[in-house]
């Protein structure tokens, strides 16, 4: 499945917007590393699932924030709690 250049802008602004809408990102003025961001998700190859990580992954670029997406092909939420608890221990400023 394609999908336009427009319609993945989109998406990353989209999620960008909903990353900083859903997080609070505070940055001391004397620190220089930028914002750290993850993304939680199963189902990593669904296509949808696919199309929100380029979007994820772009926005964070634009943005000029650090992100890492903790991905499985689980089918099953619960298995995403050892990604969340992953998240708690690398100090992420927010997680989506």
């Amino acid at each position: 499945m394609r999908y336009s250049k427009s319609s993945l802008k989109l998406t990353s602004i989209l999620m960008v917007l909903l990353v900083l809408i859903t997080t609070s990102i505070t940055m001391v003025s004397a620190q220089d590393d930028p914002p750290r961001l993850a993304l939680i998700q199963f189902l990593k190859g669904h296509p949808v699932h696919r199309l929100m990580q380029l979007g994820f992954q772009e926005g964070c670029v634009d943005a000029g924030v650090e992100c890492d997406m903790l991905l499985t092909d689980s089918t099953n939420a619960i298995d995403m709690i050892p990604l969340a608890e992953q998240a708690l221990a690398q100090g992420y400023d927010g997680v989506v």
